[in-house]
């Protein structure tokens, strides 16, 4: 399971959650309070914090809203190897300045040209970011690949 996934299910779930991922926790928040997370280091654990409310000392985790269906997320996150939690870098079409409709193309050996045809070599014709730098095609005008 991929980490933006993960987050978008669980604030799916209430209100009253928040997702906070940093580069070693993805971290739940419950009303502020932390209550659970899941490591980048160390693959397959996660855990509960020590949360619990002053006014309710009788507090149980499965009182929190849909606490199953997180329990389930974060599970399956927790399972998912760590190298998987990353999405996937957006990728662009890069537009040639001053033409109407050519994209550039990446040939071979850092070789670009310019083209129309979007049907062959789609590889070929999407960019990351780090490419685009790589290329010093940040001032082109980009459209987002589907």
């Amino acid at each position: 399971m991929k980490t933006s996934e993960a987050a978008n299910k669980i604030l799916g779930l209430s209100k009253y959650y928040t997702v906070n991922k940093d580069n070693h926790d993805l971290s739940v928040y419950y009303k502020g309070n932390l209550i659970i997370w899941v490591s980048e280091e160390s693959e397959y654990t996660f855990t509960l914090s020590r949360f619990r409310p002053r006014e309710n000392k009788k507090f149980s985790f499965r009182k929190l809203p849909d606490f199953n269906k997180l329990y389930m997320i974060i599970t399956e996150y927790a399972l998912t190897k760590i190298e998987d939690h990353k999405d996937d870098p957006k990728k662009y079409h890069v537009k040639v300045p001053h033409t109407e409709e050519d994209y550039y193309w990446k040939v071979e050996d850092g070789v670009l040209r310019a083209t129309r045809n979007f049907s062959m070599y789609q590889d070929e014709k999407l960019f990351t970011m780090d490419e685009i730098k790589a290329y010093g095609l940040e001032e082109c005008e980009r459209v987002e690949a589907e």
